[in-house]
């Protein structure tokens, strides 16, 4: 995992005007700007920091002027500026060092201190530009790398000082409940994913209730469906999309699954509708997952589902920005939701969730069952929930979606890697790829095929690389749904991709030595005999 290192002020001006021993400052700067180590200073210093640098230069040549600035640019760019707080300001009334200890005690209180004064900072690990190029390169020595399966902390870091200024803003404005980021997000997702709805909800799995809920106070003016209403959907997923089927009174049917890409296999769909060997009368909807980034075949889907009249909820809670045919996932069926859950490609500080639709009145259902079931919550109209997308978590969607289509970019570059690295090897099945839609692998998941997935997944976490295993375990085969599910045949494909599957890291700030090591260690097993 990266260290985290703070800057002094005069190590930055060494290194800007080639001082003092500025090659081993530019040895730490480097390694920042390859993502192998994170890079921080005090924002409160930026002006003495330049101050100082004018005073050094009074008495420089003009080139010499305008190279300095632009390399003192430069090095700010790698970066992080640590926000600053009044407390933490009045330190400086001391010396600039105190600035910085308190600064680094209050965001990062792990970090490595630079500078050419340690005795000043003894309350942290402190090292001089010198020494810390010598810890380095002894630790890099002892220690094996680690690849984290996700790294949420790099994920902030990278976007530290916008979050910050979200999070400050929402705190200044105290409307922390339906804040005004709130429909500012919501106007900003329909427009990207193409609906004339979006409304934030509390989780993802409250968007997959909340719409069901609306589906069945519109389709049967009823609060909930009944046991008998059966809706379609995958075994092979998330227990949340089995379990929104239940608690919106209805069934789930489940269907096996394609092994080729994980998804609802639309062959047996049209079967179930056709042959009658369900009561095709009874089937009032289709929850299509789209999983770990990989569209379904929403072409047939829809085209099957409109010669009996059902209803599509597309489960897009892994794939937010992926396409099928050109148009984005969540606003192809009557519904969709979504899961902001840390770990999604777009993920919040904790639950988020969206419901979207092009719909008028699921839209006003979902509307009001987010908020106790009714416009007005003092009398209500139906049986509601308290599911409002948090004021905060909204203003860090916000910041997190201006990023997301270059980050579900990475996520493809990187899975191009894994894909003409490994595709050699006879032992593994690769995730497809088709032209008709646009994969973000929120997953790369692979396929071992031989009977040692259990050992790869072993032999990969001792040499501290992560992975996971997603799922153990198929819905029909859990304890809650036994006796309140319907099975279509043996579902042998789901049952056999839960042996099989193992997915890789695929953040989209993994450095390109993080995804060679993991093709490395795979390939070494492999190569090995395991």
């Amino acid at each position: 995992m990266a260290e985290k290192v703070l800057f002094d002020v005069n190590v930055i001006l060494d290194y800007v005007l080639e001082t003092g021993d500025y090659t081993s400052v530019e040895y730490a700067i480097n390694k920042i700007s390859n993502c192998q180590l994170y890079g921080f200073f005090p924002a409160g210093l930026v002006p003495l920091l330049s101050h100082l640098l004018e005073q050094k230069l009074a008495k420089t040549p003009h080139p010499r002027i305008t190279y300095s600035k632009e390399k003192l640019k430069k090095v700010m760019s790698h970066l992080q500026l640590i926000a600053t707080t009044g407390e933490d300001a009045l330190a400086i009334l001391d010396t600039d060092s105190y600035l910085t200890i308190e600064t680094a005690r209050r965001v990062c209180p792990d970090a490595m201190v630079i500078t050419d004064s340690p005795s000043s900072l003894k309350q942290f690990r402190t090292f001089t530009p010198r020494a810390f190029v010598e810890y380095y390169k002894d630790r890099c020595e002892k220690e094996s790398d680690q690849v984290l399966f996700l790294n949420l902390e790099r994920e902030y870091i990278n976007l530290m000082e916008e979050m910050d200024q979200a999070l400050l803003s929402v705190a200044a404005k105290a409307q922390y409940i339906m804040g005004p980021e709130v429909s500012q997000f919501e106007a900003g997702a329909a427009s990207y994913l193409g609906t004339k709805h979006a409304i934030g909800v509390a989780s993802g799995t409250d968007a997959l209730v909340l719409a069901l809920r609306a589906l069945a106070i519109q389709r049967s003016g009823q609060e909930f469906f009944s046991e008998e209403d059966l809706i379609i959907t995958s075994s092979f997923t998330f227990t949340a999309t089995g379990d929104a089927i239940l608690r919106a009174g209805a069934t789930p049917l489940f269907v096996d699954i394609d092994p080729n890409d994980f998804n609802l296999n639309v062959e047996h769909l049209k079967e179930i509708l056709s042959t009658g060997h369900v009561d095709e009368h009874r089937i009032v909807g289709v929850l299509p997952v789209h999983l770990f980034g990989h569209s379904c075949d929403m072409s047939t889907i829809m085209d099957v589902v409109e010669q009996y009249s059902l209803f599509v909820l597309e489960d897009v809670a892994q794939a937010f920005g992926a396409e099928w045919m050109g148009k984005k996932l969540g606003g192809i069926g009557t519904i969709g939701a979504f899961s902001f859950f840390p770990t999604k490609n777009l993920g919040s500080f904790g639950d988020g969730g969206l419901v979207t639709t092009n719909d008028d009145r699921l839209a006003e259902l979902v509307r009001m069952l987010l908020r106790h079931g009714g416009k007005d919550k003092y009398n209500v109209e139906h049986i509601g929930y308290n599911s409002r997308l948090d004021t905060i978590q909204a203003s860090i969607l916000q910041v997190k979606m201006r990023y997301i289509d270059e980050c579900n970019l990475k996520r493809r570059r990187i899975a191009e890697f894994y894909n003409r690295a490994l595709q050699d090897l006879t032992s593994i099945k690769l995730p497809l790829y088709y032209d008709t839609y646009q994969h973000v692998y929120h997953q790369y998941t692979i396929r071992v095929t031989d009977g040692c997935r259990d050992q790869l997944h072993l032999a990969l976490k001792e040499k501290q690389i992560s992975t996971m295993i997603y799922y153990p375990i198929s819905l029909h085969q859990m304890k809650v749904f036994e006796g309140r599910c319907v099975k279509d045949g043996s579902l042998n494909n789901a049952e056999t991709m839960c042996g099989e599957v193992l997915s890789l890291p695929i953040a989209p700030l993994m450095s390109l030595e993080e995804t060679e090591l993991v093709v490395t260690s795979i390939r070494e097993f492999f190569e090995s005999g395991n």
